[in-house]
């Protein structure tokens, strides 16, 4: 009998003895160049803000985000206000660890091009909790940035679960659109782009909308009638 070993290993057993540098190497020259140029440079930005954090003594012992907070107490959103005074000011110091630590997943995921959906998904997260805080700039950019990679990302992996998960993001943009259209400060043109609820609303919008097209596209439906 064949060992069961001996069935699972590829013809070329060189394949899996790779060193690291090449596999990332491989990951990184399998990613189309647009998509490449923004993983690498939203990656490096998460890595950049690590070493930031690392050299600061102010942010070990949380006093750079008590800072923070206070500093943006005008701009944070209304509903999300009750997280900084309950969860984020009693507990700097282990939300100051818990940033860092997932800025580094995030940035080294994108630079690697390892677990990049997971490397995303903590980035999207970090940009959606800076935003509502109230800053603003850059996450809205950087968002915009993870999105359209994870949009890119889905479309590589067409199927009725990647569907479906294209359209309960959609339903989750739409409700956090809607959860701040009450809460718009401005819709002068200058202003807009310094209102976190100006930014939920109109990037929800926009976030819901290309799901909702790219879930149509890569649907089995459209698949079948294709073939």
């Amino acid at each position: 009998m064949t060992p069961i070993a001996t069935l699972e290993c590829p013809d070329d057993p060189v394949e899996i003895r790779k060193p690291t540098a090449e596999q990332i190497v491989d990951r990184l020259t399998a990613v189309p160049p647009w998509a490449l140029l923004i993983q690498l440079f939203i990656g490096f930005g998460w890595l950049r803000a690590v070493a930031e954090k690392v050299i600061d003594p102010g942010w070990w012992t949380g006093s750079v985000i008590d800072e923070f907070v206070a500093s943006h107490a005008d701009q944070a959103l209304v509903w999300y206000r009750p997280f900084l005074d309950r969860i984020v000011e009693p507990g700097t110091p282990a939300i100051a660890l818990a940033v860092l630590g997932l800025q580094l997943i995030a940035g080294v995921s994108l630079v690697t091009g390892r677990r990049l959906g997971l490397g995303l998904s903590v980035g999207i997260f970090l940009n959606l909790h800076f935003m509502a805080s109230g800053a603003v700039t850059p996450s809205a950019f950087y968002l915009l940035a993870q999105g359209a990679l994870a949009l890119w990302l889905a479309g590589e992996r067409p199927g009725i679960v990647t569907t479906l998960r294209l359209r309960f993001a959609a339903m989750a943009a739409t409700f956090l659109a809607a959860l701040n259209v009450p809460f718009l400060s401005t819709v002068h043109p200058e202003h807009v782009i310094e209102d976190p609820a100006m930014m939920f609303a109109f990037g929800g919008g926009l976030v819901a909308l290309t799901c909702l097209l790219t879930s149509v596209e890569h649907s089995p439906e459209v698949a079948r009638v294709r073939v």
